[in-house]
């Protein structure tokens, strides 16, 4: 058995250094018998708008495409000399991308193969399964639930007293989009949350980004009196109901800032708010 050898490694995005929060986004593949270098990125990116609602992920896309052409030209360009530069230095010096600390390599891994489609087959199957097979739900998404609510108080509740996309920050520059926020002695910023996914990873993804903000943001919001309503759904996936309790419980650690809307109690949440609700 003739076995070739593929260095490879990770390009991830990091929407803040601060929180920590890193997922994969491409493979950069170094074949080095056949002096070829190749890189994979998912063909859809929903994931990260789930993961992380404040990025622009057409700007991401854009990269991406960016980055592989510049991979098929350096390629083809140095064909010759690949084998001798070897892919440290073809990382480090020629592909990395400027000016850009959200997107950045893990280390190198290394690996042997016989058939190089396998291999790229074996690797996108490994890191992008939950990109393909779709994390999200349709009819529980986020913007499901979001949509739910707005109809919901524009039949019953006057829809002016509510601010739309209130922004938060603390004072290391973490910040936060809320889709409405309303007041009745708290300020009351309204998020979309749903669990309704079909992995256990992106159930614990979520919540634990979310926990990250939470904990980054706690400060602002004891100062202001805000108060977090996340509106949430359980995932379609029976199977998934521990994932979603542990997700919720991870969240509860923070109930002095937040409240967790369930999505059946949704119209109980509306009649609260059109009783109480004042102006800014």
């Amino acid at each position: 058995m003739n076995l070739k050898n593929v260095d490879y490694c990770l390009l991830k995005f990091r929407p803040s250094a601060v929180l920590g929060e890193q997922v994969n986004i491409g493979i950069l593949f170094y074949f080095k018998e056949e002096s070829e270098l190749k890189f994979i990125y998912p063909d859809s990116l929903a994931r990260l708008s789930a993961l992380f609602p404040n990025v622009d992920v057409n700007r991401i896309k854009k990269k991406l495409k960016n980055f592989k052409n510049r991979v098929v030209q350096f390629s083809k360009d140095k064909n010759n000399e690949l084998l001798e530069l070897g892919f440290d230095p073809i990382r480090d010096e020629y592909l990395l991308i400027p000016d850009d600390n959200s997107i950045f390599f893990s280390e190198k891994f290394s690996s042997s193969y016989q058939n190089k489609d396998a291999v790229l087959k074996h690797y996108i199957d490994k890191y992008f399964s939950v990109y393909s097979q779709g994390s999200i739900s349709k009819k529980h998404s986020d913007e499901y639930l979001l949509s739910e609510f707005t109809k919901k108080i524009n039949k019953k509740v006057s829809f002016g007293l509510f601010k739309r996309d209130y922004s938060i920050e603390n004072k290391k520059g973490v910040s936060a989009k809320f889709d409405y926020a309303w007041q009745n002695g708290h300020i009351n910023l309204i998020k979309p949350l749903s669990f309704d996914l079909k992995h256990k990873s992106s159930i614990q993804e979520k919540s634990v980004k979310w926990f990250g903000y939470l904990t980054q943001l706690e400060d602002i919001a004891e100062e202001n009196n805000l108060l977090f309503n996340f509106l949430i759904a359980k995932p379609s996936d029976n199977e998934l109901s521990g994932a979603y309790n542990e997700a919720v419980s991870i969240l509860e650690e923070k109930n002095k800032i937040i409240k967790l809307i369930n999505e059946e109690e949704l119209d109980n949440y509306i009649k609260e708010t059109e009783a109480t609700i004042r102006p800014f």
